[in-house]
């Protein structure tokens, strides 16, 4: 027959019908096939601050949850950690061989797995399901990372309005915009755009430049008017007429 276990560090699942004295089946067994669904490969797990010692390092509770098909006595661990390095968040690392072992352990198949209080770094976790002589049926690995809550990093561009807005550290003003500078000595700066500013457009090789002031009121038919009352003074002009009243 064969026997289905799912896993997590919140549910225990009972089989009282079943026994390890079973009178042995004339029947080979069948091939085991072991899932690990937690912790998932390439996955980041968020540690939290201790909240009954507030100067303790973070740290993370990951459950274990697997599926198991076939025979098995034991999963057995192994945990090996490297340092965690960040470029706009936590990376990944999946050089085995730069990490140290952590933790190893085994438990009985169907007992509640936890990694409890994992510090933060790069991981990798070796899993072997092994049969009750010791010899190893099943193999499963993953790498993730425990990491802290990182902010998403500020657009590289400054998106300015004609209200005064804080500058992110490292974020480009645009040219043209006025910009305030602290002087409490934070260096934080604000900036909008001007109250009122010069618009220049090119129309074109005949047309040049057209040249009109914009402010926060100013309507887009108003530019457009602006660029054809333009080209038409370009126009006349070009004819040698007087251009329209």
């Amino acid at each position: 027959f064969r026997i289905m276990f799912l896993v997590t560090a919140f549910i225990a699942a009972a089989f009282p019908g079943l026994s390890t004295g079973a009178a042995a089946s004339p029947w080979p067994p069948p091939s085991p096939s072991f899932l690990m669904i937690s912790p998932g490969d390439g996955s980041v797990y968020h540690a939290r601050p201790d909240e009954k010692n507030a100067s303790a390092s973070q740290k993370a509770d990951i459950a274990m949850t697997y599926q198991l098909r076939g025979h098995g006595s034991l999963i057995c661990l192994k945990l090996m950690r490297s340092s965690l390095t960040y470029y706009r968040g936590p990376l990944l690392s999946r050089d085995a061989s730069s990490m140290v072992q952590y933790a190893a352990g085994c438990f009985a198949t169907g007992q509640p797995i936890t990694l409890a209080r994992i510090p933060i770094g790069s991981y990798s976790l070796l899993v072997d399901v092994k049969a009750a002589d010791g010899s190893v049926l099943e193999r499963a690995s993953a790498f993730f990372v425990v990491s802290t809550e990182v902010a998403p990093d500020a657009n590289d561009l400054f998106l300015p309005s004609y209200e005064w807005q804080d500058v992110a550290e490292g974020q480009a003003v645009p040219s043209g915009l006025e910009v305030h500078l602290s002087l409490d000595g934070s260096h934080q700066r604000t900036a909008r755009i001007p109250p009122s500013w010069r618009l220049q457009v090119y129309l074109g090789a005949h047309l040049g430049f057209l040249r009109t002031d914009v402010q926060r009121t100013t309507k887009l038919h108003e530019i457009i008017a602006a660029a054809t009352e333009h080209a038409a003074s370009v126009q006349h002009a070009a004819d040698g007429s007087p251009p329209p009243p």
